[in-house]
């Protein structure tokens, strides 16, 4: 640990020696001794639910205490785990329909995350858990694959006109454009960046050069390679301060598959995107949490970092808690400005940041259209008046607490 005890209740404790696709002996007996207490089985089903891991608590329990779990528990995680295999399936299926249709429009496609991660990192597509797929294009291609998916009876989830769509292409802190289909059960997401460039500058232009292939359900596709891999993952969940447990499994599946992973590449690009914060922030939870086995001079690398430690420390405190999402959102832009490492980041985050969060406080949405019927010649009063209608929702903590919307402008809307 890094030298702050955190004490987990029996049930997270469970949940901590699932959260990996091999459980070694000693922690198959560890989950044996706890589930002899009495367990809150429902807590701990919903507390998987939440956190992604799910599909791993099913398998691990499984194999290593099947008849501790109360019969009506365990029938429920069955049906659930059979309900998030089969919807795995169809959506690694339509993810390999719209590459194939990319493919042929001359488009390539870069699938990252969900089903190409549940292949690669956990080696079965049901272990982990994914809703949305997403697909990294080059940006002079995102219209025409626009085009493509909305041919496909997909819609935008949040609709824009050409004016707000190009001003989110030209907006450094927008990467993706969302669309959702008919029955609103699949969600894409075509992506030109990452992670937003005022958080993670990486040109992705660069990175296909570096891609490899994989075969994902009898097709070849392209998969960015584990070093770029791990540099993602730690990024987006620190950017979402890892709020949620299957993020940390991501990054300790990924160690745990690449035994022989070229750290100097790793540390290399961190350093060049000034990212080494984020990715220490990441390795940090992942050794710490899961016992990810870390070569022994980026263990010293990682602990040299006390932001890093600090930010863990703070993770695995607050992990696990009820979120107050309310406070969380309007908070989030402070955590993210402590994940850059130079003032001058620092400085250019709070600039783009407390912008959003005027807009985002100022500019009205079709909630408060609905709120407020207005003729058009007074449209302008909306400015005053969703301003009013957060007062009420938030009270004084929307003005004077520490807080932010997302980098993409949607994280508080209302």
């Amino acid at each position: 640990m890094n030298g702050t005890a955190i004490h987990f209740r029996p049930e997270i404790e469970i949940l901590l020696c699932c959260a990996r696709t091999n459980v070694d002996d000693a922690r198959a007996k560890r989950i044996r001794d706890l589930v002899q207490a009495p367990i809150d089985w429902e807590y701990l089903l919903l507390t998987s639910f939440a956190h992604g891991v799910m599909p791993l608590l099913y398998k691990n329990l499984s194999a290593t205490c099947p008849e501790a779990m109360p019969k009506t528990m365990a029938d429920e995680l069955r049906y659930r785990f059979k309900l998030h295999a089969e919807r795995n399936l169809l959506l690694t299926a339509e993810l390999l329909r719209l590459l194939g249709l990319l493919s042929d429009c001359g488009i390539a496609g870069l699938p990252y995350k969900g089903p190409v991660l549940a292949a690669s990192v956990y080696r079965d597509v049901s272990l982990r858990a994914f809703s949305d797929l997403d697909i990294l294009i080059d940006k002079q291609n995102i219209r025409r694959a626009k085009d493509l998916i909305l041919s496909q009876g997909y819609r935008q989830r949040t609709p824009l006109t050409a004016g707000q769509e190009a001003v989110r292409m030209r907006s450094k802190n927008a990467k993706d454009l969302a669309f959702v289909d008919s029955n609103d059960l699949v969600k894409v997401e075509l992506h030109w960046g990452i992670a937003g460039v005022a958080l993670f500058p990486l040109d992705t232009k660069q990175l296909w050069g570096r891609l490899e292939k994989f075969d994902l359900g009898g097709a070849s596709v392209l998969h960015l390679g584990p070093e770029d891999m791990l540099l993602m993952l730690c990024v987006h969940g620190a950017k979402h301060f890892f709020k949620r447990l299957e993020w940390v499994c991501d990054i300790a599946e990924l160690l745990a598959m690449h035994p022989s992973l070229r750290w100097d590449d790793v540390i290399t690009h961190a350093e060049r995107l000034r990212t080494s914060r984020m990715l220490f922030f990441g390795l940090t939870l992942a050794a710490d949490l899961l016992g990810a086995d870390l070569p022994k001079e980026i263990r010293s690398a990682h602990r040299a970092d006390a932001a890093a430690q600090s930010l863990s420390t703070r993770a695995q405190i607050t992990m696990f808690r009820q979120i107050d999402y309310t406070a969380e959102t309007l908070s989030r832009h402070a955590h993210r400005i402590v994940l850059r490492e130079r003032m001058g980041d620092r400085m250019r985050l709070r600039f783009y940041y407390f912008l959003d969060y005027i807009q985002a406080v100022f500019k009205p949405n079709e909630e408060d259209r609905k709120r407020f019927a207005l003729p058009a010649f007074l449209t302008f009063l909306y400015i005053f008046l969703r301003p009013i209608r957060l007062m009420k929702m938030y009270g004084a903590k929307l003005f004077f607490r520490r807080g932010g919307s997302e980098a993409e402008g949607a994280g508080f809307n209302p």
